[in-house]
């Protein structure tokens, strides 16, 4: 199989940020101009979750559909994600419940919060990232 079609791809990396917002503006013509926006992070390392939430706000400023893949979704709970979506499109309160955060080893819910109430607030897609 042969790809076509190149796709631009921007890694941006909290871990070298470590909240460093000042970051964003002066990278976001790379990450307008990207096809896919990479983001790493470090997991328990609650600034690093709102930077990502920052950058999210940032890329959802363009005219590009915007959509989130996340690692800390499992690929069992997507049908529960896509179930809260359905029954909650305005609101993400409760989501961790809902999909059981509690049960995974994932650092507490409310670090990835940021994350999620962007992910509401411009209505982004939000896709399991872990696979089974």
């Amino acid at each position: 199989m042969r790809l076509t079609t190149r796709k631009k791809i921007c890694y941006v990396s909290t871990c070298l940020m470590w909240g460093l917002l000042t970051f964003v503006p002066s990278h976001a013509q790379d990450m307008d101009l990207a096809d896919f926006v990479l983001i790493g992070e470090r997991h328990g390392i609650q600034e690093q979750q709102f930077t990502i939430a920052v950058l999210l706000e940032e890329i959802s400023k363009s005219d590009k559909k915007v959509g989130v893949i996340m690692e800390m979704i499992s690929a069992d709970q997507a049908k529960l994600v896509e179930t809260f979506r359905k029954i909650s499109p305005e609101s993400n309160q409760d989501f961790g419940y809902a999909i059981g955060w509690d049960k995974t080893s994932w650092p507490d819910y409310s670090y990835y919060a940021p994350i999620f109430d962007i992910v509401w607030e411009r209505d982004m897609a939000l896709v399991a990232g872990d696979p089974p």
